[in-house]
């Protein structure tokens, strides 16, 4: 009995401290992703350098670590069966001058992170590898010549939340927003804004690059979106997937973004969107293994029946298409004329040295003649292409690895 009383007296004495706690202001507990171990798969070999003449004020410069140069293996990409580089995305600078290589080190189906690889383009020598980063990417775009944003995850799995990651290439440094819950379905990158998709939630929201906050959330109507792509000038935003694309004012007006209009394309499929003129009035869908449809207003054309591989890339100021087949042929359309239909074909794999590998990334050069461009394969080179002529040439940039390459 005596302890019952003790205990009640006890109690009693601490009713005034939880009354008090209520008023306390709460203790928030962010818990971060534990730090995992990276296997250091790739090889990187630093070299001296005589010493590279770079444009004065060109991206390449900026990029550049002075007085070194840089021997590049690519770590393997285990998860393919004909093997080849394990890299993330391949990226070019807005002048041209240097190609940079987001690589996936470590192993996709194991703990990975990223280094950044940049490539000049006129000598085709490695002009820095960094330091790996402990960020598994999801998507990633130049943000200026010398900043890569990237969307993340955790390193050490396939992740259930995401953040948005800002690189200085040059310092080697970054800065990250908060942890977000879910993973998102696509993003893209335009004037400080990063606008990033969920197709579950059916919405898109839109951050400052700046200082990672809030700056609007829109509704959308396509469930089933797989994308999204913006237009040069920031005021277009596409949200496409399977047979719709909705089109939304890119620019945020009271915290949201405007639909402008819909379009639907009956029995047709698409998961890929690349936008053909400043203001994203035409933009082009396509996806592996399906045609390729031109969208001008709510009119889709069909590209000449093309059916499509896995590169394309727009000359906006020519109004220009080169759009891969599944022949691995590179077609070019003139989409100013009234019906588009292919110009010329390309066959890079043809041309001398002659290649098997697939390719991953194609780019338009900024050069006056609208026809030398940047062709990446699954290896991990780096060639130029240069369309003149009937057939075209192509010169190897940047050899990692040599297989499948036939010089005669």
């Amino acid at each position: 009995m005596k302890r019952f009383f003790t205990a009640a007296a006890v109690m009693i004495a601490l009713l005034p401290f939880f009354s008090m706690a209520e008023n306390l202001p709460k203790i928030r507990i962010t818990l971060a992703p534990e730090k995992v171990d990276i296997e250091q798969t790739g090889k990187v070999v630093e070299l001296s350098s005589s010493g590279i003449k770079f444009v004065p004020g060109s991206a390449a410069e900026k990029l550049a670590v002075p007085g070194r140069e840089f021997l590049w293996t690519p770590s393997e990409q285990t998860a393919r069966t004909t093997g080849g580089a394990d890299i993330y995305t391949t990226l070019l600078t807005s002048d041209g001058s240097a190609a940079v290589i987001c690589e996936r080190v470590g192993g996709m189906n194991n703990p990975n992170g990223l280094r950044i690889v940049v490539v000049e383009t006129k000598t085709g020598k490695v002009i820095r590898a960094t330091k790996v980063f402990e960020e598994r990417v999801l998507y990633a775009a130049l943000e200026n010549d010398t900043t890569l944003i990237a969307i993340t995850t955790d390193p050490a799995n396939a992740g259930t939340k995401f953040r948005i990651v800002k690189t200085d290439i040059a310092g080697e440094t970054s800065e990250n927003s908060e942890w977000y819950d879910s993973l998102p379905d696509g993003a893209v990158f335009k004037n400080g804004l990063v606008y990033i998709l969920s197709s579950a939630a059916k919405k898109v929201s839109v951050y400052n690059t700046d200082d990672f906050t809030l700056a609007g959330t829109c509704r959308i109507q396509n469930s089933g979106a797989m994308g999204l792509a913006i237009s040069d000038d920031g005021n277009t935003l596409a949200v496409y997937g399977n047979d719709t694309v909705e089109l939304y004012n890119g620019k945020v007006h009271n915290d949201t973004l405007y639909l402008k209009q819909k379009a639907v394309a009956a029995q047709e499929s698409f998961s890929r969107c690349i936008m053909v003129d400043e203001k994203g009035e035409k933009m082009v869908l396509f996806s592996t293994g399906n045609p390729a449809l031109l969208l001008i207003g709510s009119s889709f054309i069909r590209l000449n029946n093309i059916v499509c591989g896995e590169v394309a890339a727009a000359d906006i100021k020519r109004n220009t298409l080169l759009l891969e087949n599944r022949k691995r042929e590179l077609e070019l359309f003139e989409l100013a004329a009234p019906v588009p239909d292919s110009k010329a074909k390309y066959a890079p794999l043809k041309m001398r040295p002659v290649v098997r590998n697939d390719n991953t990334a194609l780019f338009f050069m900024p050069d006056k003649s609208g026809k030398k461009l940047l062709l990446a394969d699954h290896r991990g080179n780096l060639w130029r292409l240069d369309l003149t002529g009937k057939r075209g040439k192509k010169h190897p940039l940047l050899i990692v690895d040599e297989t499948g390459i036939r010089k005669r």
